[in-house]
């Protein structure tokens, strides 16, 4: 534990949203899907730390890939996201 709360790394809402939005090739509707997959871990309240832990990359990673057929997101743009939100941490 560090001085100011958990030192376990987090992706911050802004890193997010960079990140995310940064992967191209995406629609609307399938940049909509990620976001939904990933606002509750973003929408904590004031006592809760804000942002996602790598557990937290990785589960909603695997919602998006078996929800796949719903959204229509490639396995490669997948793996983008995953890679780029790993990338902050």
């Amino acid at each position: 534990m560090g001085f100011f709360g958990s030192s376990k790394p987090i992706v911050t809402d802004d890193e997010y949203k960079k990140a995310t939005h940064s992967v191209g090739g995406l629609s609307i509707k399938q940049r909509r899907m990620v976001d939904e997959m990933f606002e509750g871990s973003m929408d904590r309240d004031a006592r809760q730390r804000k942002g996602l832990s790598s557990d937290e990359i990785a589960e909603r990673m695997e919602s998006l890939r078996s929800t796949s057929d719903m959204h229509g997101i490639s396995e490669r743009k997948l793996k983008e996201i995953e890679d780029k939100l790993k990338g902050k941490l």
